[in-house]
Formats: structure tokens, sequence, C-alpha cells
């Protein structure tokens, strides 16, 4: 997960939960960014607060991070 933000942010919801995710000032960098990952916070917390949901769906934002940072290396991109 490395300094990938959605890799801090799977981290978050693991321990946190979605709950605590959601009142993040500001969950990743960039507006846009910002607001893309919030919807996907709110459509996963939709039916409540649920641990299993909430490891699943950090696992997933981890799985996220991860292709992210595979897809910059390839390229050769900075973080």
């Amino acid at each position: 997960m490395g300094d990938n933000p959605l890799g801090f942010l799977a981290r978050y919801v693991r321990t946190g939960g979605f709950s605590a995710a959601l009142d993040l000032p500001e969950p990743v960098i960039g507006r846009e960014a910002g607001e893309l990952v919030r919807g996907w916070l709110r459509a996963a917390a939709g039916a409540g607060a649920n641990l299993q949901r909430e490891v699943v769906f950090a696992r997933w934002l981890a799985e996220v991070a991860l292709l992210i940072t595979m897809r910059r290396d390839v390229r050769g991109e900075s973080g």
C-alpha cells in the first residue's frame, strides 16, 4: 500500500469503520478524487455499519491502491 492515499484510507476503514472514514475532511488529496472516494464510501456504508462489509471494502481499497501503485511503477511515474 505504500504511500498511496487509498492504502491509508483502507487502513483507516479497517480500524475506524465507514463512519470514521466519512468524517475525514479530505479522505484523499484533490477535490475530484475526494468526491469519487466519498461516493464509494457512501455506497459501501449505505446499508449501515457492518464489520464484515467494512473489512471487505477495506481490502478492496487496498487492492485498488496496489493496482494504482503498480500502474505508476510500470509507467515510471513517481508517487
